[in-house]
């Protein structure tokens, strides 16, 4: 009997159908293969616009428990290539070399492996195809990773807060040259308010960062916050004010019906070891202000009178 199921599970596994679609991806998102994608192909193949030239990861992430058993191709395309081009690898340019395979890290119960390959100019579109040799995976996702080299996922902040990067995505621990920062943060309608940024060493106080906010009546997509929206009111290239060698500020004030701004900082001229970032907000402090003022003594002193009322007049 076990002979049996082994052998039909052995069948199934290698019955699997090779895939007929190729699924459009973009970077950093994380895409679950078991929900969002069929599982029931023996590989999959991804189409990816080529946006830059440079160094980004392809990476499986795994629970621990499950076995790393998969591998990778990669095609680049100098044109326009269609879901039938990727998945039949027809007429590609180049097929980049893999740097096959760099350590794995934990994400908390998870393992990531990642594979790294390098873009050239005038490309296109990426195909990337993933084999799956293993079909029994209790969790899987693949994403291309470029936060290390060319700029970041979405960031969700707070006004009034300290966030310093992570530069330990980074494998020389630094935030490299050209690196951009991307932001999504709520704010307030007609607020006066500045991005002030920290660093370590002395930088050009009028060409070491790039930053460009755009303001939006409602949360924005991804997309509205790496492109923009030519809808939508946008401050490009505000000019620092700071005197201050390790300190920049970018100062700009919101419209009228503004509840979120998408924030882009670029990093122009160096590698950084260290940068802070404080989204300051005028009525956000007031805010604040008002609360320590006015709400917290309301609150000690009802908290007060409801212990003197329960040690006096609790028992009669």
């Amino acid at each position: 009997m076990k002979i049996v199921c082994f052998l039909l599970i052995f069948g199934f596994i290698f019955c699997k159908d090779d895939p007929t679609i190729a699924f459009d991806i973009w970077y950093n998102y994380e895409y679950n293969l078991q929900t969002q994608m069929y599982l029931d192909y023996s590989f999959y193949v991804f189409r990816l616009p080529l946006s830059y030239v440079g160094r980004m990861d392809m990476e499986v992430k795994i629970h621990v428990n499950d076995q790393h058993a998969f591998s990778f191709r990669v095609y680049q395309y100098n044109y326009e290539a269609s879901m039938v081009n990727i998945l039949n690898h027809d007429n590609y340019e180049y097929e980049p070399s893999l740097i096959d395979e760099l350590p794995a890290y934990r994400e908390g119960d998870y393992i990531v492996y990642p594979y790294t390959f390098e873009s050239f100019a005038d490309g296109k579109y990426f195909g990337i195809e993933l084999t799956l040799p293993n079909f029994n995976y209790n969790y899987i996702y693949f994403r291309v990773n470029s936060q290390k080299y060319q700029y970041s996922n979405v960031k969700e902040l707070e006004l009034n807060k300290d966030y310093a990067i992570d530069t330990s995505i980074f494998g020389g621990k630094v935030i490299p040259t050209g690196y951009q920062i991307y932001i999504r943060i709520p704010s307030f309608s007609q607020d006066n308010m500045e991005i002030q940024l920290t660093t370590h060493k002395v930088y050009n106080k009028q060409t070491a960062f790039q930053v460009d906010v755009c303001q939006y009546d409602k949360t924005p997509t991804e997309s509205q916050i790496y492109y923009g929206d030519p809808n939508r009111p946008c401050n490009r290239e505000i000019q620092n004010i700071s005197e201050e060698e390790k300190l920049f500020r970018f100062p700009f004030s919101t419209e009228s019906d503004v509840n979120y701004l998408s924030i882009r900082i670029i990093n122009k001229e160096q590698d950084l070891g260290y940068l802070n970032i404080y989204v300051y907000s005028e009525t956000g402090m007031k805010i604040a202000v008002l609360v320590v003022v006015i709400v917290l003594p309301v609150l000690a002193v009802g908290a007060i009178g409801y212990f003197l009322y329960r040690k006096f007049c609790g028992g009669s």
